[in-house]
């Protein structure tokens, strides 16, 4: 399945998974949150993503490195500061943070496990090819990244 591996863009899985989360919706209707706090989080979760999405992309621009996660043999710059101190991949939690947004608008517990695949399928077919590319571009400087930072939070 090597053939998967960096080449769907993230935002795309994103999206693919989302209908996968409204097929499983159907299944039931079994998360019951009082609707202003169901609000309230749905908001908070899309803001954050947001948020950290905006900032990552920000951290890349000022290093004047690749934002393309297609083509991560083109970063110019490891990026170890701003949300980066915090995650290895704060791009890939804000698409997490919006499907939890969209599992809420759901109101389905069975939606989450597109959550789940979301996570699965950008750890093996996105991140590992990735972090095996930046380790052979950033040899030790990336290993000791990695011992730093976690890869999701």
């Amino acid at each position: 399945m090597h053939f998967l591996e960096n080449r769907i863009p993230p935002p795309v899985v994103m999206m693919v998974f989302g209908v996968i989360m409204w097929g499983l919706s159907k299944f039931d209707q079994l998360l019951m949150l009082e609707a202003t706090l169901q609000l309230s989080l749905l908001v908070s979760f899309i803001a954050a993503g947001a948020i950290i999405a905006l900032v990552a992309m920000v951290n890349f621009r000022l290093a004047k490195t690749t934002v393309n996660p297609l083509q991560p043999d083109q970063a110019s710059t490891l990026v170890v500061s701003g949300v980066f101190r915090y995650s290895r991949n704060p791009m890939y939690l804000a698409l997490v943070f919006f499907l939890i947004a969209f599992a809420l608008y759901l109101s389905s517990l069975w939606a989450s496990l597109g959550i789940v695949g979301f996570i699965l399928y950008i750890n093996v077919f996105q991140i590992k090819p990735e972090e095996r590319i930046l380790t052979a571009r950033f040899g030790q400087a990336y290993l000791d990244y990695c011992d730093r930072v976690r890869r999701w939070i």
